[in-house]
């Protein structure tokens, strides 16, 4: 085990201390707040979903109710969607510019500590609360599926794989962002980010109305290839929905439209995004190495 990787250790302090932050600067305690209103709206939804199924058609139509179950699920794994990501973008984006401005750094880093430490010390501790924060909203709103469509399952080996490819997204995000508060002030960084990762929704949302409008198809799946390439936060998504839908993803993917993955990427992307994760943490350190605080 290297020094850094030891508790105790100063990047672990950093660990320690960026979770702490999170709570001190409320960010955790407006999160709960603003997901619960979520929780609530949702279980009226499905509560207004549910009681418009006749008597008859709950006792006899036991698929057909599994497939509205998964479809509202869809719909709430949307939004989570962008709540996760919106939590990694306006949590990460003034990590270090804003630090650096503030002279927080300047008056830790002559300490004996490395610079790669306070980087990688830094997402790891965000990496941590969005562990916590991804669970709790996505088995949350299976619950609620659950409560309301009993026999769409909360913990399966699907869920599961989802739930990987989700945190996935949320720690590629906040890597992104990381990485940019390392180059531009908090605000630009902000809007650089949103925007970049606004396009990779749009263009996988393009890449999914293939099955709808295949005389445009390959303009369409190339522009989701590189907006994938640039940030693969949509191909996450996209390939979390078509791996929760299991069997039916397909028909999930031409009910949502835009919104589903009818066009899921393959697996590479999984494999892909881990290396892009490693890269964009790579270039964060050989940043803030040679940034001037």
């Amino acid at each position: 085990m290297t020094p850094c990787a030891r508790v105790g250790s100063p990047m672990w302090t950093i660990v320690r201390l960026t979770v702490l932050e999170t709570w001190r600067r409320r960010l955790l305690s407006a999160t709960v707040v603003m997901t619960a209103a979520f929780f609530a709206l949702f279980w009226f939804l499905l509560r207004q979903m549910h009681e418009a199924i006749p008597p008859s058609y709950v006792q006899s139509a036991t698929t057909a109710l599994f497939a509205e179950g998964m479809a509202a699920q869809y719909l709430g794994l949307f939004f989570v969607y962008f709540l996760i990501a919106f939590f990694s973008i306006f949590s990460m984006i003034g990590a270090v510019s804003g630090e650096v401005e503030q002279g927080l750094l300047a008056a830790i880093i002559p300490r004996p500590i490395r610079r790669y430490e306070v980087i990688l010390g830094k997402w790891a501790g965000f990496a941590f609360v969005q562990l916590l924060f991804v669970t709790t909203v996505m088995f949350g709103l299976m619950a609620e599926v659950h409560y309301w469509f009993s026999n769409v399952p909360i913990v399966t080996a699907s869920s599961v794989q989802g739930w990987m490819l989700f945190v996935l997204e949320a720690w590629v995000v906040s890597a992104v962002t990381l990485c940019g508060s390392t180059f531009l002030p908090a605000v630009a960084n902000g809007v650089v980010v949103a925007i970049l990762f606004g396009a990779a929704f749009l263009a996988g949302s393009a890449e999914q109305l293939v099955t709808f409008a295949p005389q445009h198809g390959a303009g369409f799946l190339y522009a989701g290839v590189v907006t994938n390439l640039i940030l693969p936060s949509d191909g996450l998504y996209r390939r979390a929905l078509h791996v929760i839908g299991g069997p039916l993803a397909a028909a999930f993917g031409g009910f949502a439209g835009p919104f589903g993955a009818s066009q899921p990427p393959s697996s590479a992307l999984v494999v892909y995004a881990v290396f892009y994760l490693a890269a964009v943490l790579a270039l964060a350190v050989w940043r803030f190495a040679r940034r001037d605080l």
